[in-house]
């Protein structure tokens, strides 16, 4: 395991739609990252992976009606909130 932290896990459900939620206590993505992160080919600071996990995820999403975002803040953490009709 490498460094410390939280992650947690929350689903919430809204009136046409429900959301899940990831929330992490990392250490946060730069600011300057996030406008591509879902960018086909984007990866950061990783020494394996081709940057198509977080393109694919959002293509995946959006064919379902749904919607992904992520915010994050450097030394606080990040989170991730895919959105999706009840109704697929």
């Amino acid at each position: 395991i490498v460094g410390s932290g939280t992650i947690s896990v929350q689903v919430r459900r809204y009136k046409t739609s429900f959301a899940i939620v990831v929330t992490d206590s990392g250490r946060g993505i730069p600011h300057h990252l996030l406008p591509c992160l879902f960018d086909k080919g984007a990866t950061f600071g990783k020494l394996k992976g081709n940057g198509l996990g977080l393109f694919y995820a959002r293509e995946t999403i959006q064919s379902l009606r749904g919607q992904i975002s992520i915010s994050s803040k450097q030394n606080q953490g990040t989170i991730v909130t895919i959105r999706l009709p009840l109704e697929i």
